[in-house]
């Protein structure tokens, strides 16, 4: 495919480095001002160019991590059983409920007023931040990122490429579980903000239940250290997830 022919309002493409699997990587630099329109339009061809779109910070390839085969990683992940990993990543901490509540009775929403997340809904954090005003107001900016595509037949996939270990999870169990969130909410790596990564969703949980079940899983995974959405229980979790298109995952 003819890239620029394809798209000829976007930079042209440029070798932005090597991933730890070897591929070699191509992409563009933008800005947070436009580049959620471009990765949008760029996922959506996926399926045309075998590209799946990642957002990086600009130095990301100065940090190469330890060599890997990406086949390897893919083929070690669908030996993982998603359920039995929930349970493993359940043993370790509990959920923060209100009461002693554990399920979805009862459920505490955010109220619209509340702090609904990373700089509000369905934003990319690694390529948006905030800007304080001298008159003491607050507005959206854009960092400069580059726009990488990965070359990859499902989106899960990216994390074997960019991905890394951490305290928790191999990059194995790490890419099973991008599987499961697929399957689960059409969820989508689109971003590696350093030690995490951001998952658009296709399909985002839209009932009360819904978010309970999202937000307990989230906790899992999400290493509870740092963020959580100024959450203090899975409940209140629950009602910034809900509709939430864009998941901020970090681990310390």
């Amino acid at each position: 495919m003819n890239f620029a022919a394809r798209f000829p309002d976007l930079p042209p493409l440029t070798r932005l480095g090597s991933a730890a699997s070897g591929a070699e990587i191509i992409g563009f630099a933008t800005t947070g001002d436009s580049v959620t329109a471009e990765w949008s339009r760029l996922s959506a061809a996926r399926a045309e160019t075998g590209l799946h779109p990642v957002v990086l910070p600009p130095d990301f390839f100065q940090y190469a991590g330890e060599p890997r085969s990406a086949d390897e990683v893919v083929s070690a992940a669908g030996q993982v059983d998603p359920q039995e990993l929930l349970a493993r990543l359940a043993s370790y901490r509990p959920l923060p409920t209100t009461a002693g509540r554990e399920g979805p009775d009862g459920i505490e929403l955010a109220q619209q007023t509340d702090y609904a997340g990373p700089l509000g809904r369905d934003i990319l954090r690694c390529a948006t931040g905030l800007e304080s005003g001298p008159d003491g107001s607050v507005q959206l900016i854009g960092y400069d990122v580059l726009l990488a595509l990965v070359e990859c037949a499902e989106p899960w996939h990216v994390f074997a490429h960019l991905g890394e270990d951490n305290e928790t999870l191999p990059i194995d169990e790490h890419v099973a579980f991008l599987r499961y969130l697929h399957e689960q909410y059409r969820a989508v790596p689109a971003s590696f903000p350093y030690r995490g990564l951001e998952l658009v969703l296709g399909r985002p949980p839209a009932t009360d239940e819904d978010a309970y079940t999202a937000a307990a899983t989230y906790l899992r995974y999400n290493d509870g250290a740092y963020d959580l959405y100024d959450s203090d229980t899975v409940q209140n979790l629950a009602g910034k997830l809900k509709d939430n298109r864009v998941w901020t995952c970090w681990w310390d």
